[in-house]
């Protein structure tokens, strides 16, 4: 026969969670209706800055270090190509616009000069002898020219003198003819004598005024290539202080090679860099004021 168990009274196990629960909720609870819900941070009182709070414009700094540098600053640069054969000045020193600060050895330029100045030379002795050439050849044909002058007022009196002993009946009209033939040859050879001088004076300018040029050309070409020679002699462009002097000797330095450069002294500026986060507050004509040796 079944025995009727009774339940026993009293709090059992399966009731401590749920009673947790309830605290925890009762406590949470609690602490949001009556608890201190302030930020709090511990700082060193010695860190700390206390003023009085004013109503003022608002200003933003940003604080962050610079440096001094020349308001002007001109790259130093070879002009033309070489090894260094000589440093005159070192790196510090002031220098003076024209000063020769670096000496550079370009064999191959010199070698283009010597070429350079052979074959102009060359060309002048050339032109002389092609003027004397013409000259005489001038001479030549102005000679001819007058025996021709010559000849032609000579047949042109034979002529009239065998025209009137013709017209008077006392020579043969062949003897007449063959004058008139003869003077009439010497005028023709005359007008083609005079005009081949001149178109042989024509020839002779021109081809003179094109030699001329040529030279000119030569020479002016002989002119680059000294002028290249003398930039191997590398001078300051500026008054000022040679700075970045990196030139060693025996280097190969290439055409455009900066090598240095000259702070023109007398302005300066201030060079900062400033972080990217504060890009968007940086423009033209923002107002800064900068510390140096104690003085604002």
């Amino acid at each position: 026969m079944d025995k009727i168990i009774e339940q026993k009274k009293g709090l059992k196990r399966k009731h401590v969670p749920i009673i947790v629960g309830i605290v925890a909720l009762l406590s949470l609870f609690g602490w949001m209706l009556f608890g201190d819900h302030s930020n709090k941070m511990r700082a060193d009182a010695t860190n700390l800055l206390i003023s009085k709070v004013v109503k003022d414009s608002f200003k933003d700094y940003i604080r962050i270090s610079g440096q001094v540098q020349p308001a002007t600053v001109v790259h130093v640069s070879a002009l033309e190509g070489g090894i260094v054969d000589m440093k005159l000045v070192e790196e510090g020193a002031m220098v003076k616009k024209g000063d020769v600060i670096l000496v550079l050895r370009n064999p191959n330029l010199a070698q283009q000069t010597l070429d350079s100045e052979s074959q102009l030379a060359e060309r002048q002795n050339m032109l002389r002898d092609t003027e004397i050439n013409m000259e005489k050849d001038k001479l030549s044909m102005q000679q001819s020219r007058l025996s021709a002058v010559t000849d032609a007022n000579r047949k042109q009196r034979a002529y009239e003198q065998m025209k009137t002993l013709y017209n008077e009946g006392l020579t043969s009209r062949e003897e007449y003819l063959r004058s008139k033939e003869d003077f009439e040859l010497a005028q023709s050879q005359l007008r083609l004598l005079i005009e081949r001088l001149h178109q042989d004076s024509l020839y002779r300018n021109v081809q003179l005024a094109k030699m001329q040029e040529s030279l000119s050309n030569m020479q002016e070409n002989l002119l680059l290539v000294r002028q290249r020679a003398d930039n191997l002699k590398v001078k300051a462009t500026y008054d000022g202080q040679l700075g970045s002097f990196v030139a060693e000797l025996g280097q190969n330095i290439g055409v455009g090679t900066m090598i240095g450069q000259i702070n023109v002294l007398g302005e300066y500026k201030i060079t900062v860099n400033i972080d990217e986060r504060y890009i968007d507050r940086i423009f033209v004509g923002l107002t800064g004021t900068f510390e140096r040796q104690g003085t604002e």
